[in-house]
């Protein structure tokens, strides 16, 4: 899966339930991707319904951090065959994922 970044300020989103739900999360006034980069995406978490996409900011990053995807537009779609759904009540990353198996496998990959 490939995404591009449509927005990197907070503030600028207009819609207020948007806006707050990524405030619940994210607590920086920008993501540190500038707009029209594209990013691969390594996993998909859903938060309050809401995907949220695992992604490196920069590519000597260590590992990848949560973005919500209404930062973001979806330009290959494709959930790559490794993935698998994670169900998991005490996982880092949330109850649902579309993890590769490595992390679907351990609720505590991001520790």
């Amino acid at each position: 899966m490939h995404v591009r970044c449509c927005e990197n300020q907070i503030h600028r989103i207009v819609d207020d339930d948007r806006r707050q739900h990524i405030g619940r999360y994210v607590h920086l006034a920008q993501i540190d991707i500038a707009i029209g980069a594209t990013s691969t995406v390594y996993g998909v978490l859903f938060w309050e319904g809401v995907p949220w996409y695992l992604i490196c900011e920069q590519p000597d990053d260590d590992y990848p951090r949560p973005h919500c995807s209404w930062l973001f537009d979806l330009i290959d779609a494709v959930i790559p065959n490794k993935w698998h759904l994670s169900l998991s009540e005490d996982s880092d990353v949330g109850r649902v994922a579309l993890l590769p198996h490595e992390w679907a496998s351990d609720a505590r990959f991001l520790r």
